[in-house]
């Protein structure tokens, strides 16, 4: 796993983080904004024939999903979908031995020089980069595309709670309450599956049970919480697992 590869999925998960990370559809200025973001992150490589395939990847993926999310159903999916197919269309840059797509000669000698001045950077080396990069891309797929996987099979499963209406609506406020609370979760299991302190898992699923007791007298919202928690649980230990192979990889 090539560094220039580590550095391109980090760029394209941190520009769908802080920019395509809404509720709602993307309209066509923020459209814009978040390819523009992402194709920035090419300005850092050499200019060579092979850099048209990331290019190229991330105008099509992110054309696709933003025609394809207007169908709020199936919105959460689509995007889930195109940030699998971006990390994975990206991987076919090539292994670093034999890969075109190289950083360009000025951000070399930018690294080494910020290296040199600085002495809390002079010991990084190209493995310790690789994999803060491979930790700080996880900890962004676990925030945001488990969180969009997450509340598509939700609404698959139609098991959100029901109003006196019977009309499934958690609410707008209990929505963003949910999903900070998600992520923080999330992120929590990310590292502790991490750091091989599987136990403290328990403890964090067993907080939130006890911050929601009084709420889960009903049994409607009291289901929809559990199987929200395991999907959530359950795809951040599976981008932790995911994540300590590849660190292995760079060891």
């Amino acid at each position: 796993m090539s560094l220039e590869y580590l550095y391109l999925a980090f760029i394209v998960l941190l520009a769908r983080t802080a920019i395509g990370s809404g509720e709602h559809a993307i309209h066509l200025p923020r459209f814009a904004m978040w390819t523009a973001a992402q194709l920035f992150a090419l300005v850092a490589m050499r200019i060579v024939p092979a850099l048209a395939l990331p290019a190229a990847a991330i105008i099509l993926v992110n054309l696709g999903a933003f025609l394809l999310e207007r169908k709020e159903s199936t919105r959460n999916l689509v995007r889930f979908f195109a940030a699998v197919l971006l990390l994975a269309t990206l991987s076919f840059i090539g292994p670093p031995e034999s890969s075109a797509v190289r950083f360009a000669a000025w951000v070399v000698r930018l690294s080494h020089a910020v290296a040199g001045a600085s002495l809390l950077l002079a010991g990084l080396d190209g493995r310790s980069v690789a994999s803060a990069l491979s930790i700080l891309s996880g900890a962004l797929f676990v925030s945001v595309e488990i969180n969009n996987l997450t509340r598509y099979i939700l609404l698959r499963l139609k098991v959100a709670p029901t109003t006196g209406a019977g009309e499934q609506d958690p609410g707008e406020r209990e929505l963003r309450r949910g999903k900070m609370i998600g992520i923080i979760e999330r992120l929590l299991i990310y590292y502790f599956v991490l750091t091989a302190n599987l136990a403290a898992i328990g403890f964090v699923l067993a907080a939130k049970g006890f911050t929601r007791f009084r709420e889960l007298d009903n049994r409607d919202f009291a289901e929809y919480v559990l199987i929200g928690t395991l999907l959530s649980a359950g795809g951040a230990i599976l981008v932790g697992i995911a994540t300590e192979l590849a660190l292995k990889t760079l060891l």
